[in-house]
């Protein structure tokens, strides 16, 4: 009679041990690459939003930075002048009646007089109004044709419920001495 394999305990052993290797190395490698592959498919599309935003957005950007470009080029630039030391008081009621004329609210218009002592010759003013954003666009302008201003820094807008308000960090020009 032919022999015929025999399953013996041990036999059954090694092949479960080997059939639990190779399913260790295939879960090893094929999870953690399947896992990173998940997240590049979100950043793909993640992009592919943006981009999608970008391309429905571009049109309103260009018409924007055109009409920028043909407003600010027919704005007239005033002669650059200096405050005397007995003007340097004015600056923070010019400021506040500039704000009201342009239907907003001055909160805060303060005058570092620390700021001079870099001897640059500018002083900085901190600017915090409240009220609409086409007001504030026309204080905006407003302000850059005041002679003794020399740069404005930054500008913060942040909004709260029924309020916007405007934060700007701006440098006058002072006679030094």
């Amino acid at each position: 009679m032919p022999s015929t394999p025999t399953l013996t305990k041990r036999n059954i052993l090694r092949t479960v041990i080997c059939v639990a290797i190779a399913a260790g190395f295939f879960a090893l490698f094929n999870f953690r690459s399947a896992a990173s592959t998940a997240a590049l498919k979100d950043d793909i599309v993640k992009a592919e939003a943006t981009r999608q935003r970008q391309k429905i957005l571009f049109p309103v950007y260009a018409e924007f930075a055109k009409t920028l470009k043909t407003r600010a080029s027919t704005l007239p630039l005033p002669e650059p002048t200096t405050l005397t030391n007995d003007r340097i008081g004015g600056v923070q009621p010019d400021i506040s009646a500039l704000a009201r004329s342009c239907n907003l609210t001055p909160q805060s218009v303060v005058c570092d007089p620390l700021s001079l002592a870099m001897e640059t010759g500018r002083m900085a003013v901190d600017i915090t109004v409240t009220g609409n954003l086409e007001d504030f666009r026309e204080f905006y302008v407003e302000l850059g044709a005041l002679s003794y201003l020399r740069r404005i820094e930054h500008m913060r807008v942040t909004e709260a419920p029924g309020e916007t308000r405007f934060q700007l960090k701006t440098w006058v020009a002072v006679q030094s001495g």
